[in-house]
């Protein structure tokens, strides 16, 4: 995996009704809200897993972190904000918020993704859907006429099927994600 999301962990041991983060992050427990704090885990790509031991967050619900493998690139986001959330721990390279992007390949196309924007679990999983599509999809790719790359996101089938193809016809990307709407411009501008 290249993003996570994780939840941050609450003191509920405060005898007032403010909810204080600890700053932990981790998985929640299986039917609950409590928070498992995870140091580790082994299906995260390594620069990803590295972070997860030293991050804290105060001030938000949940933490996604993003690496791009073909970049070198990360980010963090934090959701569920509640005044100004502090993130600490972070290497200095990673950007912060809803616009931080990193850059990501598949099938040979550079994709931007910002924090905020939907993406496979990592470039893998989408070269694998790439590949799927296209053979599904057969010879209907090289046909001028109009294309539709419904729930878009980034623009992923957009930039890596239609864009890159010879075909003259429109792509139409359908998305409801502001920000995954300006990753899907960047990344097949024709669309």
């Amino acid at each position: 995996r290249t993003t996570v999301r994780l939840a941050v962990a609450i003191d509920t041991s405060r005898s007032d009704t403010r909810q204080i983060g600890t700053g932990r992050i981790g998985l929640r427990a299986a039917g609950s809200h409590r928070v498992v704090p995870l140091t580790d885990c082994p299906v995260a790509h390594p620069s990803l897993a590295a972070m997860l031991a030293d991050v804290r967050v105060i001030g938000g619900e949940e933490l996604s972190l993003r690496v791009g493998v073909a970049s070198g690139e990360a980010s963090a986001m934090v959701h569920g904000e509640r005044g100004q959330p502090r993130i600490s721990g972070l290497p200095a390279n990673v950007a912060i918020g809803p616009q931080a992007v990193v850059h990501e390949e598949v099938a040979g196309v550079r994709l931007q993704v910002s924090a905020a924007s939907f993406f496979q679990s990592g470039p893998l999983a989408a070269e694998l859907l790439v590949d799927a599509v296209r053979a599904a999809c057969g010879e209907a790719l090289a046909d001028d006429g109009a294309m539709l790359d419904a729930y878009g996101g980034c623009g992923l089938f957009a930039a890596t099927l239609y864009a890159a193809s010879t075909r003259q016809g429109r792509t139409v990307v359908v998305e409801n994600s502001p920000t995954a709407c300006a990753d899907a411009r960047a990344n097949a501008p024709g669309a």
